[in-house]
């Protein structure tokens, strides 16, 4: 073949455009599948964390009627209690519960999925006639992730999941 005929073959190729749009299709449709994963797991993680502040706020509403002891704390008896609105919280929403690190004076359940701060505000008896409460909690989950597994590591832990904790103040009338 006389190199005339291979430059005119070469200048047809790059002229002809059949199966474009098929190889735009493939290279567009991988980086919008990865789009949609990425909204799919964020929305796993938002979801999470609002059902993580919602189990956060009920057992913090369980403690602030529940009795204390001697000491001013929760007994081992409310703490399960709350633990166990928290769990069932967490697990409806697809979420499991990890264990939190113990900040110093709270009580912390038997698993330490669940720990709690109650404080008596004072004075406020005599002023408002009621017993206030200042209740902190602390409890953790994790959420199951794909995306940010693969993407970001250093966030997901490489085990697939996200973890998240919640930390709540609420006063409370008695």
């Amino acid at each position: 073949m006389s190199p005339g005929i291979i430059a005119g073959k070469g200048r047809a190729f790059l002229r002809d455009r059949k199966g474009s749009a098929a190889a735009e299709v493939a290279m567009s449709a991988s980086v919008i599948i990865a789009i949609a994963v990425a909204a799919s797991d964020l929305g796993v993680v938002l979801r999470g964390d609002a059902a993580l502040e919602a189990a956060a706020r009920d057992a913090a509403r369980v403690l602030s009627l529940a009795p204390l002891d001697a000491a001013g704390t929760p007994t081992a008896e409310s703490l399960a209690l709350a633990e166990t609105v928290v769990s069932e919280r967490l697990l409806r929403a697809g979420l499991t519960p990890q264990a939190v690190i113990a900040p110093q004076g709270a009580a912390c359940s038997a698993d330490s999925a669940l720990c709690a701060k109650v404080e008596a505000v004072a004075g406020s008896v005599a002023i408002l006639g009621e017993e206030r409460r200042l209740v902190t909690v602390w409890t953790a989950a994790s959420a199951p992730t794909r995306f940010m597994d693969v993407f970001f590591p250093e966030v997901a832990g490489g085990a697939g999941k996200v973890s998240m904790t919640a930390s709540l103040s609420q006063m409370h009338f008695r």
